[in-house]
């Protein structure tokens, strides 16, 4: 472990670029309050619809605080040479390392962490993409179309519409939280999985 004062000379360097993390954390601001005004829409029958699946834990996470400042604070801390956090500990005042490495993340959300490999995976005839998404227009929109479907679906009580808001709710939020990416758009090869509950709960 480093010691206090080859931590503040490391501390010292020039810190790494925060762009890519505060997207990330506007995206996750966005899921919350686009959800905030989703989830009290929501009847009894969604969330049965998800049955034990771990998604239904992240449909609304409620009121959150401003998210730069707690990047900013996070990367006061982080050691660019061994890639860790250092903070001190409340009684001894020492350096503690911590990882915030895949395991950690499995561990604290609980997602599954074995399974098929979705990477590359691209399934053609997948209903939910030939329904919503064929245009290529639709699918190039993004965050925008998504959130439309999610609007007008909540609203329906056709069974077949409540099991559709489910798994594009869950497309949601593999789209802005846990598979993020540049221009907003639905991760294509998660289309596979978004088919039945129990198929998208053995994502890895």
């Amino acid at each position: 472990m480093l010691t206090s004062s080859s931590h503040s000379s490391e501390s010292a360097r020039s810190k790494p670029e925060i762009t890519h993390d505060i997207r990330i954390s506007c995206n996750i601001h966005g899921y919350c309050t686009f959800m905030d005004g989703i989830a009290p829409r929501m009847r009894a029958e969604h969330w049965r619809a998800y049955g034990s699946s771990n998604f239904k834990n992240y449909v609304s996470f409620g009121p959150i605080p401003t998210d730069k400042a707690t990047i900013m604070l996070l990367l006061d801390h982080l050691d660019l040479v061994t890639g860790k956090f250092f903070f001190k500990d409340s009684q001894t005042r020492t350096p503690q390392a911590y990882t915030f490495d895949v395991n950690w993340v499995r561990k604290h959300t609980r997602f599954n962490d074995e399974g098929e490999k979705p990477e590359g995976n691209r399934d053609t005839e997948n209903r939910i993409w030939n329904t919503y998404f064929s245009n290529k227009q639709q699918y190039k929109s993004g965050r925008d179309y998504l959130e439309a479907l999610l609007k007008r679906l909540v609203q329906s009580r056709k069974r077949t519409d409540v099991s559709d808001f489910v798994m594009l709710q869950i497309l949601y939020q593999l789209t802005l939280i846990w598979t993020p990416t540049a221009r907003m758009n639905a991760p294509r090869h998660m289309f596979k999985y978004i088919a039945r509950i129990d198929m998208v709960d053995n994502l890895p």
